[in-house]
Formats: C-alpha cells, sequence, structure tokens
C-alpha cells in the first residue's frame, strides 16, 4: 500500500492512502518513531502534537488477521 504525504505544518503531518477507496480501508498502526501513536482504517491520516525543528520517523503497518505488514 502506498502512502504520498498530503500536508506539513510546524506542528502536524497529514499523510494520504492511495488507493481507489473512497473514505476507509485496510485497519492500520501508525508509529512514530517506533512508537504508536495511531489505529486507524481511514484513508487521510493526521498526526497533531509535533514539535518544530525536529526530525521524526514514520511507518504504517496493516493490522491484518494474520499478523501485522509494512505499508
Amino acid at each position: 500500500m502506498l502512502f504520498e504525504i498530503a500536508e506539513i505544518f510546524v506542528r502536524s503531518v497529514t499523510i494520504e492512502r492511495i488507493n481507489d477507496d473512497p473514505f476507509e480501508s485496510t485497519p492500520c498502526r501508525v508509529y512514530l518513531n517506533d512508537t504508536p501513536v495511531k489505529e486507524t482504517e481511514n484513508n487521510v491520516i493526521t498526526l497533531f502534537g509535533l514539535t518544530p525543528d525536529t526530525e521524526y520517523t514514520l511507518k504504517v503497518m496493516a493490522r491484518l488477521p494474520y499478523g501485522p505488514a509494512l505499508l
């Protein structure tokens, strides 16, 4: 599954899944610096509360019946 960065702001980032589903898709867990921060089925995901001038690593893993998969 592919994602693109939709918006970057001083204290938030929004990513969007690239697929044909209109609003929701495969459930996933979002990690920020290897810490889980959100679980969602939404195609548009926004993370708030970021610190300005800080580097982050963002990872999204699918929650599948047979286990997680890196998206």
